[in-house]
């Protein structure tokens, strides 16, 4: 199950890779892409795990650098100001 998971998250992340890699014009925007892209992934290996069950246990999402999940979801400025 893992290993499916892992391989579904891994074409999520090209398809993004390509659709996003044709706005970025700078090097700013390369390292604020890059910065949304880490804490959505982080949000996304946390929700993954709850719907499996938690078979990764706090200790080891935490040793893979992702704060606890009692920290609000991460939504991009340019997302919050079409939200709000």
């Amino acid at each position: 199950m893992g290993e499916n998971v892992y391989m579904e998250e891994v074409g999520h992340m090209a398809v993004g890779a390509r659709s996003v890699a044709e706005l970025i014009q700078t090097e700013a925007e390369l390292t604020q892409v890059t910065d949304w892209v880490e804490q959505i992934s982080i949000q996304r290996v946390r929700m993954r795990n709850e719907i499996f069950g938690n078979p990764l246990e706090k200790s080891e999402i935490m040793y893979l650098g992702m704060p606890d999940s009692s920290i609000k979801p991460f939504i991009p400025e340019p997302v919050q100001q079409l939200i709000s």
